[in-house]
């Protein structure tokens, strides 16, 4: 005890000059590992497990290093980030920031080894054997012999050769090239090297929502920001051909597409896109509608593959984690933004070449936004994924998918506050709800472990008090908060008056800013800009018509989400109820907004759903105890 109170006083009186948000800072440290310690017994098993099966197997008769010398290197580590401190001065917090990403990066990619290697050499579970298939240990046929080391290295120095020339190529075409080059090639290695290419790229899609690049198709209208600017490709949707690709290739698409159009789920959105249609007959610029309803169409295919391709646990595995690493590196490019006020150099994918302005007073704040064109559209994609987060945490079982469901929480949320998404903020909270209320009445989530979570809540508010009340006066009181509540009350009464005008089909799919001056007759403080509310932008484009498509596929995509929610199965019921989750977020969130009209959020909305009807599918499938691939864990 003395020691600590020595160290206690030394720490003090060297932290005081740099003023009280140290202490804050160190407050909240203090509470998380308060709280940590009171969760220890739930969190060092899984870790311990997960280290004991990737660390190496120690040699007979070979030393193991000591605690002095980990407790060596720990004091290493503490002196050269000191010496970083030091010299780089005021960049030394962006510099270690960056080496301790770097850090948990390397420590995640380490504990999740057995995770990649299983999805680069397992063979598909759920695909039948094909007579003549070669295995991978076959020997080589009589009569031809294996090639020799300097016939390997030889062709290796030839593909390098022939590689070279292509690179020089494609690095003097500009950036989006240069990016779309290196995807190519990443997708020709995984197909040359992977086995359950259905597993492996229904991941690295659901991973690439990260970077979308864009291809349009004839005329653009760049003002528009309400819905598709052009009748466009993705390389999303490229992702999405490959896939449907490998799926023809495995032999049971036909009998797949058969049996999933027996289902209404699958025919409903097919209804909804039918009734937006009578509104491209009164619009002023079809071909704008006709682009939304392209758009509409890749995502009905993804909802379809989503729906019926998925078809085992690794499938739903493979999505979630593909999510994961989407909203992970969303985290570290909105990090980069707030720390650096830039976009960095992301402007090749179409995103604002600055950072989104929000102002507080007398100034105006940066808000970072990702990869996804603005903070609000991002805190749409990125709560929907908190909630899918939060509710696997809550219903997984004791283990490492647990805690890194824990963590996602983390990394869902930090950018929501980065950048200033109150709607989605407040959305994701009345959500939550939901999700804690379950765990609780299913005996997934224990009073104590919620009364030490909020205690955590209680302490690092505390220890953060400053920075939050900051952060809540920037956003809710300021002159331009209620400026802002004025400007969408005139968007909406404009949205009204243009549906009293066409009751029946609307002004026509996407064609709310094209009509929008006529209506713009007297001052409007957003001048130029389309109603902030899903419901009221569908309704004046698509009429009654239009509105009555949209919930009913929003319902029956809710409704979905709530039979699979039901399952028992700690997986696929918990991935469920996060679903259920993300739709009332987003009924909610779109009250505010038109995330669902731009195509990150559109995809991962769609993608939601396909895996909720998965997964709804899959607990029907499976006998009690059982499940589709293996023994169900309902405990």
């Amino acid at each position: 005890m003395t020691v600590a109170a020595l160290l206690a006083a030394v720490l003090a009186l060297v932290l005081t000059p740099l003023g009280s948000a140290v202490f804050y800072g160190l407050g909240g440290v203090a509470a998380a590992g308060l709280f940590l310690r009171g969760v220890r017994a739930e969190v060092l098993p899984p870790l311990r497990a997960a280290v004991d099966r990737i660390r190496p197997r120690a040699v007979p008769g070979s030393r193991r290093s000591s605690r002095g010398a980990s407790i060596a290197v720990a004091l290493a580590a503490a002196g050269s980030a000191a010496a970083v401190t030091l010299v780089l001065g005021d960049r030394a917090p962006m510099a270690l920031g960056g080496l301790a990403g770097l850090l948990l990066v390397a420590v995640a990619g380490w504990l999740c080894w057995p995770l990649i290697h299983d999805l680069l050499t397992r063979p598909p579970e759920d695909l039948p054997a094909r007579p003549g298939r070669a295995t991978p240990t076959a020997q080589p046929a009589p009569g031809r012999r294996a090639l020799g080391r300097r016939a390997q290295v030889a062709g290796t120095v030839g593909v390098g050769v022939a590689i070279g020339p292509v690179a020089l190529v494609l690095a003097s075409s500009g950036v989006k090239i240069l990016v779309a080059g290196a995807a190519a090639a990443v997708v020709v290695v995984l197909i040359c090297v992977v086995r359950d290419r259905s597993v492996a790229f229904t991941f690295l899609a659901a991973a690439s929502l990260a970077f979308m690049l864009h291809k349009s198709i004839g005329p653009q209208d760049l003002e528009l920001s309400s819905g598709a600017i052009s009748v466009y490709v993705t390389s999303f949707d490229a992702m999405l051909v490959l896939l449907y690709a490998f799926w023809i290739g495995e032999g049971t698409f036909a009998a797949d597409v058969r049996a999933g159009f027996r289902r209404p789920i699958l025919r409903l959105p097919l209804v909804g896109a039918f009734l937006l249609l009578p509104s491209l007959l009164v619009a002023t610029q079809p071909w704008l509608g006709a682009g939304e309803l392209v758009r509409m169409g890749w995502m009905y295919l993804l909802f379809f593959y989503a729906a019926v391709r998925i078809r085992t646990r690794r499938h739903v595995w493979a999505v979630l984690g593909g999510l994961a690493v989407f909203a992970s590196f969303e985290l570290i490019v909105v990090l980069g933004q707030a720390l650096t006020g830039g976009t960095l150099g992301l402007a090749f994918l179409g995103v604002p070449t600055e950072l989104t302005q929000r102002v507080a007073g007398a100034e105006s704040l940066g808000r970072p936004f990702g990869t996804i064109i603005h903070p609000v559209f991002m805190g749409a994609v990125l709560g929907s994924l908190c909630l899918v987060a939060l509710s696997l945490a809550v219903h997984l079982q004791r283990s490492l998918a647990k805690i890194a469901a824990g963590l996602m929480v983390v990394v869902c949320a930090a950018p929501l506050y980065l950048s200033h998404a109150r709607a989605s903020v407040l959305a994701v909270a009345v959500a939550a709800v939901y999700v804690v209320a379950t765990g609780l009445a299913r005996g997934r989530l224990r009073w104590s472990t919620l009364g030490r979570v909020a205690l955590l809540g209680v302490a690092v508010g505390a220890a953060f008090l400053p920075q939050l009340a900051a952060k809540f006066s920037e956003n809710f009181f300021t002159a331009h908060f209620w400026e802002e509540i004025d400007s969408r009350l005139q968007l909406n009464t404009i949205a009204l008056d243009m549906w009293d005008d066409h009751l029946l089909l609307g002004v026509g799919l996407n064609n709310f800013e094209v009509v929008l001056p006529r209506y713009e007759e007297h001052f409007v403080i957003f001048f130029g800009n389309p109603v902030h509310n899903l419901y009221l932008l569908n309704l004046s484009e698509t009429g009654v018509l239009g509105l009555l498509g949209l919930l009913l596929v929003g319902g029956a995509m809710f409704w979905a989400a709530v039979r699979g929610a039901r399952s028992a199965d700690r997986l696929l019921g918990g991935t469920s109820i996060g679903i259920v989750a993300v739709m009332v977020f987003l009924a909610l969130e779109e009250l505010l907004g038109f995330s669902l009209r731009q195509d990150v959020p559109l995809a991962v909305y769609w993608l939601l759903a396909g895996l909720a009807v998965a997964c709804a599918r899959l607990s029907d499938a499976a006998a009690p105890g059982t499940d589709a691939v293996g023994p169900r864990r309902t405990r």
